[in-house]
C-alpha cells in the first residue's frame, strides 16, 4: 500500500543496515512487511526490522535462533504484550539484547518484565528503545557487526553482494528499457506472455487439426498390415533364397 518511492527508500535502508551481516535481504523484507500489518507505518516497521535483527545478531544467534526469535516477537507486537512463551523464546535466542534493553530502563530483565505485564513500559516503550540500541550507531548495531565477523558471515556477504549486484544490474538495464521503449523490463517480460500464450493456442490448435489425418494414417497403416500379413512367408523364403545365392 505505500508508493514506489517509500517502497524503494525502505529497501535501500535495508540493504544498507545488513551490510556486512550475515541476513539476507529477501528475508528482512519479508520481516518488515509482517511488521507493517501491525505498525501500519514503514519507517517504524523498516527501523524495527533492522533493530530486531541486530538486537539478535548481538547475542550471537544463529540463523535458526533468529528466525525463532523474530517469529515470537512479531507475535507479541500482534498481541500488544509479551507471553511468557514469547518472553522466554528472546531470553534465549536474544540474551545480550535484552539485557542492554533492561539496562536502558534501569531495570533487570524480571523487573523489565513485571513493567511490562503491569503496563508501566508499554510494547510501544520497549520497541523505541530497541530501535534505539539496534540501529544507527547504537551498542547493539555495533556488536552485530562486530559479532558477525566469520569466515561463515564473509561468505555469505559475497553471496549477498552478488544478488544485489546482480539486482542493480536488471534494475539498470530495466531503467534503460524504460527510456528507450517507454515500457520498464517489467513491463516488456508481461507482454512476451502474451506472444507466449498465442505462440502455444496456435501449436495446440495445429496439433487438434492434425489429429483426424493422423487417425487416418493409423488405420491405413493397420489395413496394409493385415493385407501383407499372409506374404510374410512367402517374403521371407525369397529373402533366404537371395541370401543363398549371395
Amino acid at each position: 500500500g505505500e508508493s514506489t518511492e517509500d517502497s524503494d527508500r525502505a529497501i535501500n535502508k535495508l540493504s544498507d543496515g545488513i551490510d556486512g551481516l550475515p541476513t539476507k535481504l529477501d528475508d528482512i523484507v519479508t520481516t518488515t512487511q509482517r511488521m507493517y500489518s501491525t505498525f501500519k507505518n514503514l519507517d517504524e516497521s523498516t527501523d524495527t526490522a533492522l533493530a530486531l535483527n541486530n538486537a539478535l545478531l548481538a547475542s550471537g544467534a544463529s540463523a535458526g535462533d533468529a528466525q525463532r526469535g523474530s517469529e515470537q516477537y512479531i507475535q507479541s507486537l500482534q498481541k500488544g504484550k509479551f507471553e511468557m512463551e514469547e518472553w522466554k523464546t528472546l531470553q534465549e535466542t536474544m540474551t545480550i539484547g535484552l539485557s542492554m534493553i533492561a539496562e536502558s530502563f534501569g531495570m533487570t530483565e524480571r523487573e523489565l518484565k513485571d513493567a511490562l505485564d503491569s503496563g508501566v513500559v508499554s510494547m510501544d516503550d520497549f520497541n523505541d528503545r530497541m530501535i534505539e540500541l539496534g540501529t544507527g550507531t547504537g551498542v547493539l548495531a555495533d556488536l552485530a557487526k562486530e559479532n558477525s565477523q566469520t569466515v561463515e558471515t564473509a561468505l555469505i556477504n559475497l553471496r549477498n553482494t552478488a544478488a544485489r549486484g546482480l539486482a542493480d544490474i536488471i534494475q539498470a538495464f530495466s531503467d534503460m528499457t524504460e527510456e528507450i521503449s517507454g515500457k520498464s523490463l517489467y513491463d516488456n517480460l508481461e507482454s512476451l506472455k502474451g506472444v507466449i500464450n498465442s505462440a502455444f493456442k496456435a501449436i495446440s490448435k495445429t496439433i487438434r487439426a492434425l489429429a483426424p489425418v493422423v487417425t487416418t494414417l493409423v488405420k491405413a497403416f493397420k489395413g496394409l498390415r493385415k493385407i501383407m500379413k499372409p506374404l510374410e512367408p512367402i517374403t521371407w523364403g525369397l529373402v533366404a533364397a537371395y541370401t543363398a545365392l549371395l
